[in-house]
């Protein structure tokens, strides 16, 4: 399959759901105020913050072994979103 094919491919409901809401977050993560200074340092090749795949992503530190651990970047729009869920939500790593 080439690349042209894969416009012939009819993609279901929760994969255009997915791709949309991908492309929303890589909008919202180039477009927010508060990145610009990291994504300008990874422009200019940072070690600390790097962008793979057209997202930013920041170094985080790693006590275990000398492999390099990037977490990708949450802009300011999501940010309340995510705690929510990494908090308060029963999927979330504690309660409160």
């Amino acid at each position: 399959m080439t690349l042209s094919d894969t416009a012939a491919i009819d993609l279901t409901e929760n994969a255009k759901t997915a791709i949309s809401t991908s492309d929303k977050f890589r909008a919202e993560q180039r477009n927010c105020k508060t990145l610009q200074a990291l994504w300008t340092r990874a422009r200019a090749g940072s070690i600390e913050d790097r962008i793979f795949d057209g997202l930013l992503y920041r170094q985080i530190e790693d006590n275990v072994n000398a492999t390099r651990l990037y977490a990708l970047v949450v802009p300011a729009v999501y940010c309340r979103q995510h705690l929510i869920l990494a908090h308060d939500d029963k999927t979330g790593g504690h309660v409160g």
